[in-house]
């Protein structure tokens, strides 16, 4: 009896963190296809507009749900200002399509992710950092600053999750907050995106 209890347990760990991670909801890292753009004007019965990086920049808040022209034709950049995956609302979110296939998904860090994302594919790899009594002289500021990191790798599919944080005199400032999924084969290729 104890050895079926111990196998069942072993089989039970074995295929809640065996799963491989490759994306979120409908969106899958090198498996879907810019057809889902199209979905989501279904589902959230908004069509996708059209528009230039800079009126994109000058504008974001006005925007739902554009497409971001590029100098490329192979890439493609999507912005929606909210949507649901796995009852988690995801807000300020970029998709970038190579070739018509998504290679990076990114939005703002959102904690409900992490966690279902731990439940769903094992604890992260955590980097957690502070730094005190950082001096900005041009400001005459002196803050406490602390980095917060969670990483799962699934070969070339990386999922970070990232905050900074700056400590003034009893104040929490978030000086930077992402979550993102992608393709590290693409990197250079996403890295010459700017999405702030």
């Amino acid at each position: 009896m104890k050895y079926i209890f111990t196998l069942l347990l072993f089989l039970f760990i074995s295929n809640t963190f065996s799963q491989k991670i490759d994306g979120i909801g409908k969106f899958k890292i090198d498996k879907t296809s810019i057809s889902v753009i199209t979905d989501i004007e279904k589902e959230i019965k908004i069509k996708c507009g059209i528009t230039s990086e800079l009126d994109f920049v000058l504008n974001k808040n006005d925007f739902m749900f554009k497409e971001i022209l590029l100098d490329s034709i192979e890439i493609r950049l999507f912005y929606l200002s909210e949507y649901v995956i796995t009852n988690i609302k995801l807000t300020n979110i970029y998709l970038i399509f190579y070739h018509n296939s998504l290679i990076q998904l990114r939005c703002n860090k959102n904690k409900e992710l992490d966690a279902f994302l731990t439940r769903k594919y094992g604890r992260p790899i955590i980097y957690q950092k502070t730094i005190p009594n950082i001096k900005n002289e041009i400001l005459d500021l002196e803050y406490d600053e602390s980095y917060s990191k969670y990483t799962w790798i699934n070969n070339n599919i990386i999922v970070i999750s990232f905050e900074r944080k700056q400590f003034f005199d009893g104040i929490v400032r978030e000086a930077e907050s992402y979550f993102k999924i992608f393709d590290r084969t693409y990197n250079s290729l996403i890295n010459r995106i700017n999405i702030n």
